[in-house]
């Protein structure tokens, strides 16, 4: 039962259709074309060479979609879900044809390989830029196999091993088998890792020091996985995020319909991340939407934000972040058709923050505001992708809000205690 069962959803069903994850649009390439490969080699090896371009073609676009440094857009939580998909097909297609056909070994996918150790930033607190997550316990099986199979792929600490059982045998098998002890007593210390890189596809900057990590994006608003979310940043501490990007929220079917994503999830809109509104008007989703030029140097990363708006009477918009040891400073420059302008400037927070004269304190993160601004915050209630497990419930919008006439310059220096 269990062979004509997978016959007939699976060798039959991708036989005589064409789906659209053949695209490699994403990590569901990844998922199920690796899936479907392994049921193959499992049960009709013999039938691998009809299937050969349609698996290996839409994996080599998958790959692509990764940053140029191995970089997935789709963070960490999708790296898993089609990367070990990807890895788990590959091992065993170079064992089935003797080491002919090897799509593992690549330079790409060694990039690949090693972003999962770069994403953890500090403990177990990690990159949750779009439908990312704000932490999270690593798959042993598949990150000891990297370690053993790529050079640039590092260890993690055994205390952010993930203890929690897979509904995937494929997953819980290779665990098994892959899983060494000697890696789980050795992990590499991620808090210790003291790094920078701009990764010029996706136009996202990291830099991790020893008192905090820092991370910004540029990038596009029909990214998958997509946050309106175009200029924003994040600063994480070993105690966790101060200045916040939340990552995934609850999934239903509205959360996969646009425009509903944006309007009924504040974690999906741009009102929701450290980015401001302008004249009252938000980033909006869509390709047209997007960062138009990057730089990078030692410590700065700049972004230009022209098109990252619909019309709102803005013309021209600029962010220049500079990182130093103890904390960012950030400046935002606009110009503006109109004399009377409005720019509220957007920080997010789990922690209420503390209003006190010119400063601001999330957490541990201190921002010396300038003058003529008006402060406010609000409480927001929001769902989480795994809500019943405990993430927050709440997060806080702080509202810095000005008037300008036809040009806007603003400094805000961020200290982390």
């Amino acid at each position: 039962r269990i062979l004509y069962e997978l016959n007939k959803r699976i060798i039959n069903s991708f036989m005589t259709t064409r789906f659209l994850f053949e695209d490699g649009g994403n990590n569901w390439t990844g998922v199920c074309c690796g899936s479907v490969g392994m049921v193959i080699l499992y049960i009709c090896p013999e039938k691998y060479p009809l299937f050969r371009d349609r698996l290996k073609s839409p994996l080599a676009r998958y790959i692509d979609t990764f940053g140029e440094n191995g970089i997935c857009e789709e963070g960490l939580t999708y790296w898993n879900y089609g990367f070990s998909n990807y890895v788990y097909f590959a091992d065993m297609l170079k064992e089935y044809t003797k080491g002919k056909e090897d799509i593992l070994h690549l330079p790409k996918v060694e990039k690949v390989a090693s972003f999962e150790s770069r994403a953890y930033l500090k403990n177990n607190y990690c990159i949750s830029f779009s439908d990312g997550c704000q932490s999270r316990n690593f798959n042993p099986g598949l990150t000891h196999f990297l370690v053993n199979n790529f050079k640039t792929a590092k260890s993690i600490p055994v205390e952010f091993v993930s203890h929690k059982p897979t509904n995937f045998f494929k997953d819980a098998i290779r665990s098994l088998v892959w899983v060494e002890p000697a890696l789980l007593e050795s992990g590499d210390s991620v808090n210790s890792i003291i790094s920078e890189e701009y990764d010029s596809k996706l136009c996202w900057y990291i830099k991790k020091m020893p008192k905090y990590a820092f991370v910004a994006k540029g990038g596009c608003n029909e990214e998958s996985h997509n946050h309106n979310d175009l200029g924003s940043f994040f600063i994480v501490t070993e105690n966790g995020q101060q200045l916040l990007d939340y990552g995934a929220g609850m999934y239903n079917k509205n959360y996969f319909r646009i425009p509903a994503r944006y309007e009924e999830n504040l974690v999906c809109c741009s009102r929701g991340h450290n980015i401001p509104v302008i004249n009252g008007v938000v980033q909006q989703h869509g390709g047209r939407f997007k960062a138009t030029s990057t730089q990078h140097s030692d410590g700065k990363f700049f972004v230009n934000l022209d098109n990252a708006y619909p019309e709102c009477g803005m013309k021209t918009f600029v962010r220049e972040y500079t990182v130093t040891d103890n904390g960012v400073t950030f400046v935002d420059k606009m110009t503006f058709d109109g004399n009377s302008n409005t720019v509220d400037e957007h920080f997010i927070s789990s922690a209420e923050p503390i209003i006190e004269g010119n400063k601001a304190t999330f957490g541990e993160a201190v921002m010396t505001l300038p003058e003529n601004c008006e402060v406010t915050y609000v409480k927001e209630p929001v769902k989480g992708h795994d809500y019943n497990y405990g993430h927050y419930d709440y997060i806080y919008v702080t509202s810095v809000k000005f008037s300008c006439s036809d040009r806007f310059e603003e400094k805000f220096v961020i200290e982390i205690n």
